[in-house]
């Protein structure tokens, strides 16, 4: 689905990329330069795990300029993740919501359900180069 829009995409699995079948769109978001494949595992992590999945996210988190996050529970260990990247002075985004009081208070910011796509437009545009990266 992400594919069909114009913004980059990444894709990191929580195992291995070797032997990985990519459907057609991907295959041709990557000739494009729109689509990225990556992993921090070696050829023998062939499934996901709950630790590769938490090292998939951590790996991501360090790489991305921002992160949104639709929901995290309370103790858990999306929390603990939002709480790292903050703590690096990465921007932690999620809903507006009391659902998401937790993340809020982590220091995440908030955004409106109604605006998602207003706001998923500018992340576009930071980055393709069109506006200038806030941090």
């Amino acid at each position: 689905m992400l594919l069909r829009g114009r913004q980059p995409v990444g894709i990191c699995p929580a195992r291995s990329i070797e032997k990985m079948r990519f459907d057609k769109s991907l295959k041709e978001g990557a000739e494009k330069g729109r689509a990225l494949v990556l992993s921090p595992f070696e050829e023998n992590v062939k499934r996901p795990t709950a630790e590769t999945s938490q090292r998939r996210n951590q790996f991501v988190g360090a790489l991305a300029a921002s992160v949104f996050v639709a929901y995290a529970q309370t103790g858990g260990m999306v929390e603990a993740m939002c709480g790292e990247i903050l703590s690096h002075a990465q921007i932690v985004y999620t809903f507006a919501s009391h659902h998401t009081e937790n993340l809020a208070a982590l220091g995440a910011a908030c955004i409106e359900p109604g605006s998602l796509q207003e706001w998923a437009s500018s992340v576009s545009g930071r980055l393709d180069g069109s506006t200038e990266r806030s941090r």
